[in-house]
């Protein structure tokens, strides 16, 4: 019999499913656990983690969410057991298990064995994806499948945490190299840019949950017909467009092709400006190489400052207006379904 405490983020309910899962294999080992998810509304004590923690988070884009990174780069020093868990999108079929995650299993183990922990387990499991930016949820007999599937999966982690083995997931070299490029592309911009183009449409009833319930605290209610705006916090966990309970929270099509269109316009733009600049600028050799780089950067962040930044809040700042605003509703995600994970209701946690 032991203690074991469970840390975990969720978006949709996919991790706090797997924490479930865990939880109560783990009681019926009579051991104790407790379990505390991290959100912008829950206090969670920055201390060193017990004798032997679960880690579980959802996988964004390959990658742990910056949350969970956050959490556990503030972590002072510890020495104890930690196994670790990433949740990705799933699809009905054969089991997966064994590393779909991209670099984040290896990310969150290289944090905390920096810290002085002692990393025993990794593995992920599939649950059904919800990437609806780009994709349709499953139907239901595909979730209830896919699930099922999760559920194996996150069984084989918990054989290993109980049996004492050692497995740590190591990731191939060139999988890991693509999908870390697309990773660090996703934490500079992606999340940021997905984040600003989330619209309630004119079917937005102002109920607030999509603010009240927003793990990373984004979303504000804002105008006297109380609209959802996003902050760029935005961490594209999805839960808001899959809680509505008027269907009413769409990607917006406009906003990403105007943003887009701008921010490409703005790269352009700061380059040609520089590269007239350049042969008037007092270096050579790698200095003016450098000088280049530097240049196309400064460009990039600076685009997209402005592109995502200054022309969301001016376009959104229009759609007080029911005409523009049902302009920039345009989606594709109109016809989708939603999902949530089976039973999970934000804010109830462990």
């Amino acid at each position: 019999m032991a203690h074991y405490d469970i840390i975990y983020y969720t978006g949709t309910g996919n991790t706090a499913h797997a924490v479930d899962v865990i939880q109560r294999a783990l009681q019926q080992k009579r051991n104790t656990v407790s379990a505390v998810c991290i959100t912008a509304h829950t206090a969670v004590p920055i201390k060193p983690l017990g004798e032997n923690t679960v880690i579980a988070f959802p996988v964004y884009s390959w990658m742990a969410p910056l949350s969970m990174r956050r959490y556990l780069r503030h972590l002072p020093k510890g020495k104890g057991r930690i196994y670790v868990l990433a949740v990705r999108g799933g699809m009905p079929g054969k089991d997966e298990a064994g590393g779909y995650g991209g670099g984040a299993l290896e990310e969150v183990e290289h944090i905390l064995v920096r810290k002085g922990y002692d990393v025993c387990v990794t593995a992920d499991a599939g649950y059904p994806d919800n990437w609806m930016q780009f994709i349709p949820p499953l139907g239901k007999d595909d979730v209830t499948a896919t699930c099922s599937k999760g559920d194996r999966e996150t069984g084989v982690f918990i054989d290993k945490l109980l049996s004492g083995s050692r497995s740590v997931y190591r990731a191939k070299a060139l999988p890991k190299t693509l999908t870390g490029i697309i990773a660090v592309l996703f934490r500079a911009i992606g999340a940021r840019a997905l984040g600003t183009c989330f619209i309630a449409d004119v079917n937005c009833n102002g109920c607030s949950l999509c603010e009240k319930h927003c793990p990373t605290g984004t979303i504000v209610m804002t105008g006297k017909d109380k609209r959802p705006r996003w902050r760029f916090s935005c961490e594209a966990c999805n839960r808001c467009i899959n809680i509505c309970p008027m269907h009413s929270i769409q990607f917006s099509l406009p906003f990403i092709i105007i943003g887009s269109v701008a921010t490409g316009l703005m790269i352009w733009g700061g380059i040609a400006g520089y590269n007239a600049l350049a042969p008037h600028l007092p270096i050579t050799g790698m200095a003016a190489a450098l000088a280049n780089i530097g240049a196309v950067i400064a460009a990039v962040v600076l685009a997209h400052v402005l592109g995502f930044t200054a022309i969301y809040r001016f376009c959104f700042m229009l759609t007080g207006i029911t005409s523009v605003r049902r302009f920039f509703s345009k989606s594709h995600t109109q016809s989708y379904g939603r999902y949530v994970s089976p039973g999970f209701k934000p804010g109830k946690t462990k």
